[in-house]
């Protein structure tokens, strides 16, 4: 088949008003949904994500797991977690960063520690992730 040729059907198919219609209703659609997903869904989640504002977070770190408390008027939990569950630990000049998933993570600001320091938990966490410990130099 020549280019000729293609265009020539391709212009037939644009031209048989069923099938614009059904290709110009395919494309809206599309373009609303791409608005959607890039533009109001963020958007959303912002939204709703100012209900966990208030939640007190407290971390109590042991030689092989950390015990995580949490507290506000809608939410309370406390879990205990080994570090060899932890996927990634990420460490900036402010923060920890402990990834349970590849999606979630705790935030620990580093300035907050009391009865030891972010060198103590550095230590032990490289003890046991090894290469899943990175520090990063920002």
């Amino acid at each position: 088949m020549t280019l000729i040729s293609i265009f020539v059907i391709f212009r037939d198919f644009l031209l048989d008003s069923t099938y614009s219609i059904l290709l110009i209703s395919f494309l809206a659609f599309l373009t609303v949904m791409t608005s959607f997903s890039y533009f109001i869904l963020p958007i959303i989640s912002y939204r709703s994500m100012k209900k966990l504002a208030g939640i007190r977070v407290d971390f109590v770190f042991s030689e092989d797991s950390m015990y995580v408390h949490s507290d506000s008027d809608i939410h309370k939990t406390d879990s205990t977690m080994k570090y060899e569950a932890l996927v990634k630990v990420m460490e900036t000049e402010a923060r920890l960063f402990l990834f349970q998933s590849k999606t979630q993570a705790y935030v620990v600001d580093k300035t907050t520690f009391e009865g030891g320091s972010a060198q103590d938990l550095r230590k032990v966490l490289t003890d046991v992730l090894g290469k899943k410990y990175v520090v990063c130099k920002y």
